[in-house]
Parts: structure tokens; C-alpha cells; sequence
């Protein structure tokens, strides 16, 4: 079997632990969200430097996610202090929310009641270029700590 160099080396690096992202280091998935959990978010399993691919249309501000990504939260077992990419679901979570703070869309992109990933929505409008800021809220939030994550916008333009 031929394996792409790329997918060999990753493998190599992340079996030697350099390939890890400080906030990903010592993360559980598929554990329930529960109270006194640091958590980080993630989209397409990266928190730092994540890419979000978005079709758009002709001469336009606005898009959709192009189908196969992925938004998730992950279970950190040794947080980073002072990382906005690290968040705390307080005395009472039991879910976390994946929102657009600044989308003017008040609906969730995502509801996680355990660690790991979903599908990321295509109904889901995104700006076609620049970033796009994610916050992974605690709920309930009491004595809680949203996780910020940045991704950056790679548009497909189609005509």
C-alpha cells in the first residue's frame, strides 16, 4: 500500500508528540459534557490554524461550507492557562454551543452533550474570505468559560 509522504510524516510526528497543538495536547473525545471540564473547540480537528473551505457564488460577501468539514469540541485533560482556545464549562454544563458571536445569526452551528465531532452545517452562511470567529459556550454557564477559536476563510468562487 502507498501512503502519500505527507500522511507517513504527520503520523511519524504526531506518534512522537511535535505535531500537537497546545491546546490539543491530552484531549479525550466521546466523554460526556459534564460540570468542571476544561474543553477546547475545534473545526476540521484543528484548533490552531483551522481552515474553513466556503463555496460562493458569483461576486458575493456571502457563502455556504462545503460539505465533509467538521466542527467538534474536545475533553482537555492538562489545560493551558490563559489560552482563549481553552474553555470551562463551570458548576452546571452539560452541553456547549458552537456560535457565530458577531454572524447576526443567533442560532447554534452546533450542540455537543459529548466530545467529538459533527458534520459541519452547508445551510450555515459564512463570509466568503477573511475569518471567522467560533465560541464554544458552556450550558448552563454558571461559573463557566467560553472556548474562542479563529478559522480562516479559504473561498471557492463559482461562477
Amino acid at each position: 500500500m502507498f501512503r502519500r509522504p505527507a500522511t507517513v510524516l504527520t503520523a511519524i510526528l504526531l506518534m512522537c508528540g511535535f505535531a500537537a497543538a497546545p491546546a490539543m495536547a491530552n484531549t479525550i473525545s466521546a466523554a460526556p459534557v459534564g460540570p468542571h471540564q476544561f474543553f477546547t473547540g475545534m473545526v476540521n480537528d484543528t484548533v490552531v490554524g483551522a481552515t474553513i473551505t466556503v463555496v460562493c457564488v458569483g461576486p458575493t460577501a456571502l457563502g455556504r461550507p462545503l460539505g465533509g468539514q467538521t466542527i467538534g469540541v474536545a475533553l482537555v485533560t492538562t489545560p493551558v492557562t490563559g489560552d482563549a482556545s481553552i474553555g470551562y464549562t463551570g458548576d452546571a454544563a452539560t452541553s456547549i454551543s458552537a456560535v457565530q458571536p458577531v454572524s447576526g445569526n443567533p442560532a447554534p452551528i452546533a450542540v455537543f452533550t459529548a466530545y467529538g465531532d459533527q458534520p459541519l452545517p452547508t445551510t450555515r452562511t459564512m463570509p466568503c474570505g477573511g475569518t471567522v470567529t467560533i465560541a464554544f459556550v458552556p450550558s448552563p454557564d454558571t461559573g463557566g468559560r467560553a472556548a474562542v477559536i479563529t478559522a480562516r476563510i479559504h473561498a471557492l468562487f463559482v461562477l
